[in-house]
């Protein structure tokens, strides 16, 4: 709040001329804060729900969990947990966390078929 108050005392002690350069210069740095602070605390997240399909990209905040995430079907497989497509790694979304960008492709067992 203090930095709001000094800045709008420099503000009132320029000329009309300057103030309005001022402020939008204020505007701009602002702004690339804003996007700096946001790429520096959130990274992306690409599901791949079927193998066919363009990824659904989610935002995720660095060193916290992936919450609601849907669970995949496919016909005649079981969902086993998601795996990290780089690594292939898998990747528990109930305990492990997001720091890097990351891409997640489900796991799945084939249902044995009885031959009774």
């Amino acid at each position: 709040m203090s930095f709001c108050v000094i800045i709008l005392n420099k503000v009132m002690e320029m000329k009309n001329f300057k103030k309005i350069l001022f402020v939008i210069l204020a505007i701009i740095l602002f702004v690339i804060f804003v996007f700096i602070m946001h790429g520096y605390l959130y990274r992306n997240v690409a599901i791949y729900y079927n193998e066919n399909e363009k990824p659904k990209i989610i935002e995720v905040r660095k060193g916290k969990k992936i919450k609601n995430l849907e669970t995949p079907i496919k016909d005649g497989y079981v969902f086993i947990g998601w795996y990290n497509l780089e690594n292939e790694e898998a990747f528990d979304i109930s305990n492990d966390v997001v720091n890097d960008d990351l891409a997640l492709t489900p796991g799945w067992a084939k249902i044995a078929k009885n031959s009774d």
